[in-house]
């Protein structure tokens, strides 16, 4: 509307840069570029937007994240040989011979379907297509050597709290075993733990491994849903056993994984909003001043018959709204309760099917450790068969409260 002389040319550095843009025939699939690598690494962000403690995941899921934008561009052999964190960060990648051939890297689908299109109606040439994805590359690079040169996972010690995840400690204890033993020396480097404790810790950390290989919450949890320092607290915490080892388990969960918590507080727009604007009257104020603006000033806002009869009735509208906002919430809320006895009674359901799991394992053990006793005759064997049988009534006494609990819910539901 501008270029047609409907609106006046704003004349700020701003426009100017959207008006060359435009007329940029790659502008399309440069937006949807960045869209592309943007919802890969959006879900990353989303995640660590929290004050959950989270280094415990961060190796493995920065990991995965390198790894995906890395695989747009370079060739299979060298991200086969990355098997660790370690091996990615160290991958030279301004190495032209770990890269793809141009024609074959990966701008994203849509974006590679729409140079596809403008190519076959000779809107662009071949040419600008290699130069657009040599701008992706670029890009892509940029970005992978930032991580490569800040990311926490560049300290040995956030790459050994892997251990500390649930799931690696159900799946592969000699592995937690060794990052264990890893941050054991930096915390006795500074003073944080005394050497001569350190053997008991390690002896205690892989008992909690062998414990948490038999549970099904450790097999099953999920960094998004569930916290790491409550499961650790509810299982190592309030064991004896763990005593020492959980001592330092509770210096490493202190340890923070960025600053989202700090930039939250500096983050005031979105209170401002809420709080003191509700939506509709912004939208409604964007409009005034937008109408006020296009015809040139409050003084040419023409008094119609139209206005004037809105005007007279915005009071009655004014209490329509409030009332139907009263019958939404009141909708909302009872919804709201309902939705949350179903996540309550599901939740439920699936501590159930664990603690099954666990009795089931436990059980299993227990049979294991008396067959061996039968046939070797070491009495150790019976005491640890007896001591997972005690183990497994007591889950079956928590079992029985659980179908309580869930017959419980039911009832409420079905009133």
């Amino acid at each position: 509307m501008v270029c047609k002389g409907d609106l006046t040319d704003p004349k700020v550095k701003s426009f100017e840069a959207v008006k060359n843009s435009s007329k940029d025939p790659l502008f399309i699939p440069k937006v949807m570029i960045f869209n592309s690598i943007a919802r890969e690494i959006a879900p990353f962000l989303t995640l660590y937007q929290t004050d959950k403690p989270m280094l415990p995941f961060l190796s493995e899921d920065m990991f995965q994240l390198m790894k995906g934008l890395m695989r747009r561009f370079c060739k299979e052999k060298p991200l086969k040989e990355a098997t660790s964190i370690l091996k990615l960060l160290h991958i030279p990648l301004q190495d032209s011979s770990l890269h793809k051939d141009t024609t074959k890297i990966n701008p994203g689908f849509l974006a590679e379907t729409c140079l596809n299109q403008l190519k076959s109606t000779n809107n662009i040439s071949e040419r600008q297509v290699l130069e657009l994805k040599m701008e992706c590359k670029t890009f892509l690079i940029t970005i992978l050597e930032k991580l490569q040169n800040k990311a926490p996972v560049n300290h040995q010690l956030v790459r050994s709290m892997r251990c500390l995840d649930p799931r690696c400690m159900a799946e592969s204890k000699e592995v937690c075993l060794a990052q264990m033993k890893r941050m054991l020396h930096h915390l006795v480097g500074a003073n944080h733990v005394e050497e001569s404790a350190c053997d008991d810790m390690l002896r205690e950390f892989g008992e909690f491994c062998d414990f948490a290989a038999l549970q099904a919450s450790f097999r099953e949890f999920d960094p998004k849903t569930d916290r790491v320092d409550t499961q650790l607290h509810e299982t190592m915490g309030t064991n004896k056993a763990f005593s020492k080892v959980w001592h330092v388990v509770k210096m490493l969960l202190v340890l923070s994984h960025g600053q989202a918590s700090v930039e939250r507080g500096f983050s005031i727009n979105k209170e401002l909003i809420v709080e003191n604007q509700k939506e509709a009257s912004l939208v409604a104020q964007r409009l005034i001043v937008g109408h006020i603006r296009s015809v040139g000033g409050v003084t040419n806002v023409q008094l119609t018959k139209e206005l004037l009869i809105s005007v007279s009735g915005a009071r009655q509208r004014y209490h329509s709204y409030l009332d139907d906002q009263k019958r939404a919430t009141d909708k909302e809320k009872s919804v709201q309760k309902r939705k949350a006895l179903a996540d309550e009674l599901d939740e439920l359901k699936k501590k159930r099917a664990r603690v099954e799991n666990d009795i089931s394992a436990l059980e299993k053990s227990a049979d294991e450790y008396a067959d061996k006793a039968e046939s070797i005759g070491k009495l150790t064997f019976i005491t640890k068969s007896n001591s997972l049988r005690r183990t497994a009534k007591e889950k079956k006494a928590s079992l029985q409260d659980l179908e309580k609990k869930i017959d419980e819910k039911l009832a409420e539901m079905k009133h």
